[in-house]
């Protein structure tokens, strides 16, 4: 056996390691792995109805963050979704927390900066969007005419 074999193989299995974990998170990211859930069906179709529907869900509900925050946060969610999910515990009708109203919100001034410039009575604070906004995105089922 060659003397550098073991040190070739973890190099080789290393890379093959990074990148399936890469390509996990990627994959992560789709909108058909988030709908795929049968607690999210409602919620995936009336934000397919949506004028947001051009943007995956990360790009609402990961904080707007650096890459090492944001795979920590979607492994502790996405843990905490395939946990109840199996155990089928969610509620009949999903709700937001508080925490992930803060990020929906950030990602809402992220994305709609400009026009919060304009809105003086939010100048130097952080709004709830979700407040008046909140059926932007994921509407009722009654609003949709279902």
């Amino acid at each position: 056996m060659l003397k550098g074999a073991p040190l070739v193989t973890g190099i080789i299995a290393g890379m093959v390691f990074m990148a399936l974990l890469i390509g996990g998170y990627h994959l992560s990211a789709e909108p058909g792995l988030c709908i795929a859930c049968h607690s999210m069906h409602d919620v995936g179709s009336t934000w397919q109805m949506s004028n947001h529907k051009q943007f995956e869900c990360v790009e609402c509900h990961l904080p707007p963050s650096n890459t090492v925050a944001k795979v920590f946060y979607k492994m502790r969610i996405g843990l905490h979704d395939l946990w109840h999910e199996t155990i089928r515990d969610y509620p009949a009708s999903l709700a937001a927390s508080q925490s992930a109203r803060t990020i929906a919100g950030r990602n809402c001034v992220r994305c709609h900066h400009s026009t919060m410039e304009r809105v003086s009575a939010f100048s130097g604070t952080q709004p709830d969007c979700m407040k008046c906004h909140r059926r932007i995105v994921h509407r009722a089922r009654k609003d949709i005419g279902e």
